[in-house]
C-alpha cells in the first residue's frame, strides 16, 4: 500500500485554530438540496428535534470534527468537486483537499486526524455502465492519501470509522451490496457482515463498536428496513425498525440511544422527497425533523458522547507515510 502526497492542497488550514466554539449540545448537521442529488446545497445544523436550524454554508455532505468546533464537507458539481473545510459557526471556510475527481460520503476519524471517504476518479464511463468507485482515506494534515479498497477501482461505498478508529465499515458491489469492515490502516482482515438475496447498503457503528446497523428494503413487503447484525459477522442479523417509505443513511447518535435517517417518499416520483427522522430506540417511536423534503446526511455531534473504556480508546498506529 503506497501513500501519496496531495500538491494542489491547502494543507495549513488544518493547522489553523478554530475560533468558533463547539456546541454545548447535541446538534445534527445535514445538507439541503432542492435541485435533487446533483443540484446545489446548504449545510445546516440543527438540535436532534428539529429545532434552532442554522445555516453554515454551501455545500454537501457534512461531517463534524471530533471537538465539534468544525464542518468538513463536499461542494462543487459532479464530477469535479473538493472537499472543503468550515468552523461550525460558518466562518472560516476554506479548501481542505481536492482529489481532482468526485469526493463524497465523507466521515472525520475519531481522532481528528483523517477522513475517510468515497471517492469516483474522473474517467470516462460508457453509458450503463456503473462509475468506479474507490475508499480512501486523506490525512488532513499533510494530504497524505491512500485507497484502502478498489484497485483496480470497483464500487466501493459508504465508509464509517468505528468508534475507535481501528476498523472501517463499507458497502460494496452494486446492485447487490454486502456490508464488510476492514482494518483502518491498510484495508486488511476483511469481514462480510451482511449476505443474503438483496441489498445491503449505508453501514453504520453502535457508539459501543459492537454493533453495526444498515438499510434493506424487503420486496414482499414493499417496506424499507434497518438491521443489525454483531461486529464479529458471527450471528444473525435482525429487524431493528421499518417503515412504509424507503430508508437511507441512517446515522448512530453519539449517546446509542438514537437512530437519525433519511426518508424517501416514492410519490411524487422522480423527485423522491426527502425527510430526515430520528428513531428512538428506547420507546420505537420515530420523529420527522424535516419538513422542506430536500434534507438529507445527518451528522450527529454530542459533547457528551458515549462512554468509551480504556481498551476502546485506542488509535491506530499508521506508521511511515510515503510520498511517491
Amino acid at each position: 500500500m503506497r501513500w501519496i502526497t496531495l500538491i494542489a492542497a491547502a494543507l495549513i488550514v488544518i493547522a489553523m485554530a478554530s475560533h468558533a466554539d463547539a456546541p454545548r449540545s447535541v446538534r445534527i448537521a445535514y445538507t439541503v438540496r432542492p435541485g435533487g442529488n446533483l443540484g446545489p446545497g446548504e449545510i445546516w445544523t440543527m438540535n436532534p428535534n428539529g429545532s434552532d436550524r442554522t445555516f453554515v454554508t454551501s455545500g454537501y455532505d457534512p461531517t463534524w470534527s471530533p471537538d465539534g468546533k468544525r464542518i468538513a464537507f463536499t461542494d462543487g458539481v459532479f464530477p469535479n468537486t473538493a472537499v472543503y473545510v468550515v468552523d461550525s459557526n460558518g466562518k472560516n471556510r476554506d479548501v481542505l483537499f481536492n482529489l481532482q475527481g468526485y469526493e463524497t460520503n465523507l466521515v472525520w476519524s475519531p481522532d481528528g486526524t483523517k477522513i475517510v471517504l468515497e471517492y469516483y476518479p474522473p474517467v470516462d464511463v460508457p453509458f450503463g455502465e456503473t462509475r468506479p468507485c474507490e475508499i480512501y482515506v486523506v490525512v488532513v494534515a499533510t494530504g497524505q492519501y491512500v485507497s484502502l479498497v478498489g484497485t483496480p477501482a470497483g464500487l466501493y461505498r459508504h465508509p464509517m470509522w468505528s468508534p475507535d478508529g481501528t476498523r472501517i465499515a463499507f458497502a460494496a458491489g452494486f446492485p447487490d451490496d454486502r456490508i464488510w469492515t476492514m482494518d483502518a490502516y491498510d484495508g486488511g482482515n476483511r469481514v462480510m457482515l451482511f449476505d443474503g438475496l438483496r441489498r445491503y447498503d449505508r453501514p453504520t457503528w453502535s457508539p459501543d463498536r459492537r454493533h453495526i446497523a444498515c438499510v434493506s428494503y424487503d420486496a414482499d413487503t414493499r417496506r424499507g428496513e434497518v438491521l443489525v447484525v454483531d461486529v464479529t459477522g458471527t450471528g444473525v442479523p435482525w429487524l431493528l425498525f421499518d417503515s412504509e417509505h424507503l430508508i437511507n443513511e441512517p446515522a448512530w447518535s453519539p449517546n446509542g440511544k438514537q437512530i437519525a435517517y433519511v426518508e424517501l417518499h416514492q410519490i411524487p416520483a422522480p423527485m423522491l422527497p426527502k425527510y430526515i427522522v430520528v428513531y428512538d430506540l428506547n420507546s420505537g417511536r420515530t420523529t420527522r425533523i424535516t419538513d422542506d423534503g430536500w434534507s438529507r446526511s445527518p451528522a450527529w455531534f454530542d459533547p457528551d458522547p458515549f462512554p468509551l473504556g480504556a481498551e476502546d480508546r485506542r488509535l491506530v498506529t499508521w506508521g511511515e507515510m510515503k510520498s511517491p
